[in-house]
């Protein structure tokens, strides 16, 4: 493992600071800044000083569970006796009690829900260490969290870019089109959503969420969902003794009785749903991205999206337009396939777990230039010479929208002049504008937003001085 000096120097600082405040506290580093091998690092530290220590990690994910178990082996082969890693959902389904010396809590801001929180206070460890480059919540859900585990160093992507950290790198925005189909079944299902959400109020989606699935009122006692359809067909006025002989009791029950609220939250759910796919699996999307990955054909490329559906077309259209072996595809539905074995080509049926390995392989060893995927590798991805990325779609969750650029920052030791390239495609007007305003509406950089591929000013071998960032003022 290649070692920037001045970049090991500023994580010692967190280690020192982390030290300073008993061993509790947490890191808020830009991503692509070290984080597992600075944790590692400090808990080697304490394992050293305190050879009797026991050290859990606890991850959000499978995929980021595996990560630092190859971690541990590659850099502190000793600690591997020490430490248990699980992933959050193992915590949650086999109620394990946290009673390690030190607890590791990678991406602390995915246990931000009541039940997680839960977790963290319950957990006997003297020493905590939380790790995040994403830490603030849009319910302020982090303020909790901070007063467990307060926040003690903080790393902006501007200090880390300045110090040539983590990649230099350019992102644009580029805005596309519905065709008219789509557009027209964007326009119903939105005007289906307008529908049903005024069924419940000015508590809108939140109240249609709890007729679907209950939850707790505004003083915290928690009702099933039949409770709540209930208790908002009451409010409107239904009672399961209304005479139905009078002609206004006849509309209340048809309106408002609690089989009928139920069908207003499933139909609002279904349109929901419905324009959120149009958005994510828009055709023009789909040929904006092969348009891409054409014209930037040297590029190594990683494409997000929201929908397999839209990761396999891609994958498909791209081996079909430029070469077979141009894309693989990487995400939870991947179907089991038949593929040639061993020297004699035996064909062999291979499931998901062992395509996704061979997926990693081949995009890693370059025999696969672009690897199409969903929300599988927003985290936990360490490729250093990938160069475009691509989020054709993903969720107004700015935490999945930083993960996803930063696939594409980690920085090459010996080739630091490099810039890489982020291009985020949106269909204007919509939604998907909204989303994409409200995740970028906290980043320093510029981000400059066009209406074409040839707008775009960037050549993999430019090499010259960018301004990454905005005056303070503006």
């Amino acid at each position: 493992m290649e070692i920037i000096e001045s970049k090991l120097k500023r994580q010692i600082i967190g280690i020192n600071k982390w030290i300073a405040n008993n061993c509790i506290g947490t890191w808020d580093w830009c991503p692509r800044m070290g984080k597992t091998y600075a944790a590692l690092t400090a808990a080697n530290k304490l394992k050293t000083d305190k050879p009797m220590s026991t050290i859990m990690i606890i991850t959000p994910s499978i995929p980021v569970k595996n990560q630092w178990i190859s971690k541990i082996k590659e850099l502190y082969p000793d600690l591997i006796n020490s430490c248990q890693v699980h992933t959050i959902h193992f915590i949650q389904e086999n109620n394990v009690t946290i009673t390690s010396t030190l607890l590791i809590l990678d991406e602390i801001h995915e246990y931000y829900t009541e039940e997680r929180l839960k977790i963290i206070i319950k957990a006997t460890s003297n020493f905590k260490l939380g790790l995040t480059g994403t830490r603030k919540d849009n319910k302020n859900r982090h303020l909790i969290c901070e007063e467990i585990i307060p926040v003690i160093d903080i790393i902006h992507e501007k200090e880390a870019l300045e110090n040539e950290w983590i990649s230099k790198f350019l992102e644009y925005n580029i805005s596309v089109d519905l065709t008219e189909t789509e557009k027209e079944n964007y326009e119903l299902q939105s005007q289906l959503i307008n529908k049903f959400l005024s069924k419940f109020g000015r508590n809108g989606l939140n109240l249609a969420q709890k007729c679907l699935s209950g939850g707790k009122d505004y003083k915290g006692n928690y009702y099933t969902n039949k409770q709540f359809c209930f208790g908002w067909s009451i409010h409107n006025g239904w009672r399961n003794n209304l005479d139905l002989e009078k002609e206004e009791n006849k509309i209340i029950n048809s309106q408002w009785n609690p089989k009928v609220i139920m069908g207003y939250a499933v139909a609002l759910m279904k349109s929901i749903r419905e324009r959120k796919n149009i958005l994510y699996n828009a055709i023009e999307k789909l040929n904006i991205a092969v348009e891409l990955i054409k014209k930037f054909n040297t590029l190594k490329t990683i494409c997000f999206s929201q929908s397999s559906e839209f990761a396999e077309n891609l994958k498909d259209k791209l081996n079909i337009e430029i070469d077979i072996n141009t894309c693989v595809s990487y995400h939870s539905n991947i179907e089991t396939q038949l593929l040639p074995i061993g020297k004699n080509n035996k064909l062999i049926k291979v499931g998901k777990t062992k395509l996704k390995k061979i997926a990693i392989d081949n995009f890693k060893n370059g025999k696969n230039r672009v690897i199409s995927t969903v929300a599988a590798l927003d985290r936990g991805l360490d490729i250093t010479d990938i160069r475009l990325a691509i989020i054709a779609s993903s969720t107004q969750n700015p935490t999945q929208h930083a993960q996803r650029g930063a696939r594409a920052k980690t920085l090459e030791i010996f080739n630091k002049d490099v810039v890489v390239l982020i291009i985020n495609l949106y269909v204007k007007d919509t939604k998907d504008e909204t989303w994409l305003r409200n995740k970028q509406k906290h980043t320093k950089n510029i981000i400059y937003w066009v209406d074409n591929i040839n707008d775009i000013n960037y050549t993999p071998q430019d090499n010259t001085t960018f301004s990454w960032f905005d005056l303070e003022n503006i």
